[in-house]
């Protein structure tokens, strides 16, 4: 890693101005950026102000994709990505195979990145020369195929919600300093991101009961399941799944599940 530094003196201030060079990937910083971003973080008012800044995090640290998570506070776990994902712009095919092969409850390694009290970073491409459990191997195939070789975990907390941040793509593993200024930024936005939910709600097209029913086929359970969970038919089923696709433009059930998930509206 090379790091250089400079320090600039205008209006009787001083700023730090610097970059980081390491792996052939260039990080420029300095602290006006990192005041810039605080404020647009402080002036965001919905969900999709959260999801460009977190794109935007994702764009200066070579990442593409990202996702946020919430956990009950009660210290319960929970790996229903229908009941813990937030906000993320995962591509809808990957969504898609997750909740078919009920990924996060069969993929170890989750659970321990969600439990953890420290930023992580980590390489799947590494970690599967060593892995010997079939079904990890398998897991972890899964997201270098996808383009999630490289990871970043940022837990978070506010007073209501306990979770974290990741971030997923092709890079490798993050220096010390990156998780640093990563870190710094997620908690910031995930604090936001509480504050704007209800904001975002107020937007939100869609009934209670199509957000049920998207939120429990996005749990993995089938038309018939969902209907014998909300006391409903297969077939009011299928119309509200319908109504949803029909109000967000989305051309099947995963892509209205995929939608939501950007939104934040599925909870």
């Amino acid at each position: 890693m090379h790091l250089e530094r400079s320090s600039d003196i205008s209006n009787g201030e001083a700023t730090t101005v610097g970059s980081i060079s390491e792996n052939g990937i260039s990080h420029s910083f300095d602290d006006r950026s990192l005041e810039s971003f605080i404020d647009s973080v402080r002036s965001a008012q919905t969900e999709y102000d959260i999801f460009k800044l977190l794109k935007g995090i994702c764009a200066e640290h070579n990442f593409e994709r990202f996702l946020v998570t919430r956990q009950p506070r009660d210290g319960s776990f929970t790996t229903r990505i229908g009941e813990f994902v937030v906000l993320t712009n995962w591509r809808p095919e990957l969504l898609h195979k997750c909740i078919e092969s009920d990924f996060f409850s069969k993929f170890d390694v989750y659970p321990q990145l969600a439990e953890s009290a420290v930023p992580v970073t980590r390489d799947w491409r590494e970690e599967i020369q060593t892995v010997t459990d079939d079904t990890s191997q398998r897991q972890m195939a899964m997201l270098i195929e996808n383009g999630h070789c490289g990871i970043a975990y940022i837990p978070c907390r506010t007073h209501s919600m306990v979770g974290g941040v990741s971030y997923a793509g092709e890079r490798g593993k993050c220096s010390h300093t990156e998780m640093q200024r990563i870190a710094y930024r997620s908690s910031h936005l995930f604090a936001r991101l509480e504050e704007v939910r209800e904001t975002s709600l107020e937007n939100n097209p869609l009934s209670a009961r199509e957000i049920e029913c998207l939120k429990a086929l996005a749990s993995g359970q089938t038309q018939v399941e969902v209907g014998h969970s909300l006391s409903l038919s297969e077939h009011t089923v299928s119309y509200h799944v319908a109504s949803a696709c029909r109000k967000l433009g989305a051309k099947n059930t995963i892509n209205a599940i995929a939608i939501v998930f950007e939104k934040g509206w599925l909870r």
